[in-house]
C-alpha cells in the first residue's frame, strides 16, 4: 500500500510539473507571438525623399475611372494643389519636372508615368480622398482620376518626391477644382 501510494504521489507531481511547465511554455509562447506580431508604426517619410508605385484606371463603361491608391510610404505632410502633379503621356516628351519614369524633381511633386492606354483624350489628375474636389494626397493615399475621352483604361508609374509643410497647402491662386 505503501508502494501504490508514493507512487500515486510521484504521478501526482509529475503532472502538477507537467502542466505547470507547459502552462509556462504555452503561455511565453503566446507571448513571444503576439510580441512579435506587434511592430511599431513606420516612421513617417519627412522632405525630399523619393519612392514610386504603380497605377491601373478603367475597364469600367462609365466616363470616370478611378484608382484608389494606399501609398507605399507614410508621407509627414500631404501634397496639395493643382500644380504639384504632372502627367506624362505615353509617348509624350519628358519635363524638368519629370525627367524620366521613376523620377521626380520639385520637393511635394508627383509626377505620373503613363506606359499605356487604350486612348489618348482623356484626363488623368491627382485627387485628394480627403477634400471634395481638391488635388493632391494625404498622408497615405491618393486618388488617380481618369475622365472624359475614349480612353478605357490607362496603366503606368508614379513617382513621388515627398514635401514639407509648404508643398501641404495648396499655392495662392490654385484653386482649380478636379474635372474643371
Amino acid at each position: 500500500m505503501k508502494n501504490a501510494l508514493v507512487s500515486a504521489f510521484r504521478d501526482a507531481r509529475v503532472v502538477a510539473i507537467s502542466v505547470l511547465v507547459s502552462s509556462l511554455v504555452l503561455s511565453g509562447g503566446v507571448l513571444t507571438a503576439q510580441l512579435s506580431a506587434f511592430h511599431a508604426p513606420a516612421a513617417a517619410w519627412g522632405p525630399n525623399r523619393v519612392f514610386t508605385g504603380e497605377y491601373a484606371l478603367g475597364g469600367g463603361a462609365s466616363a470616370l475611372d478611378v484608382d484608389d491608391i494606399k501609398l507605399t510610404k507614410k508621407m509627414k505632410y500631404p501634397i496639395k494643389g493643382f500644380s504639384r502633379f504632372q502627367v506624362i503621356r505615353r509617348g509624350a516628351p519628358f519635363t524638368a519636372n519629370c525627367p524620366a519614369v521613376g523620377q521626380v524633381v520639385p520637393k511635394g511633386f508627383i509626377c505620373i508615368y503613363e506606359r499605356y492606354s487604350t486612348g489618348s483624350s482623356s484626363s488623368i489628375q491627382v485627387a485628394d480622398p480627403s477634400s471634395v474636389g481638391g488635388f493632391g494626397t494625404t498622408k497615405t493615399r491618393m486618388l488617380l482620376l481618369q475622365f472624359g475621352g475614349n480612353s478605357t483604361f490607362s496603366f503606368g508609374s508614379y513617382a513621388i518626391r515627398t514635401g514639407d509643410a509648404t508643398t501641404a497647402v495648396a499655392r495662392k491662386g490654385d484653386t482649380r477644382r478636379v474635372g474643371r
